[in-house]
């Protein structure tokens, strides 16, 4: 995540991570806990993008995993 600007990383139980790239802005701060659904930063645009969006990562220790066969309907 080194290489987002103001990247941004929620650690969850059992050695899970959830991490958000290219945001503008971030609004909490390191270890704070937040509640589901709170807003923790502004989507932005960094590196090589032309345009804002969300680079998101499930991670598993540090092993990346495919957030699309994880994440409830």
């Amino acid at each position: 995540m080194a290489r987002f600007r103001q990247p941004a990383s929620d650690r969850h139980q059992d050695g899970w991570v959830s991490a958000y790239g290219h945001n503008s802005r971030l609004l909490v701060g390191r270890g704070v806990k937040v509640e589901r659904g709170q807003p923790i930063a502004e989507v932005g645009a960094s590196g090589s993008v032309s345009k804002p969006q969300l680079h998101f990562e499930l991670r598993k220790g540090t092993r990346a995993m495919d957030p699309i066969e994880l994440l409830e309907d």
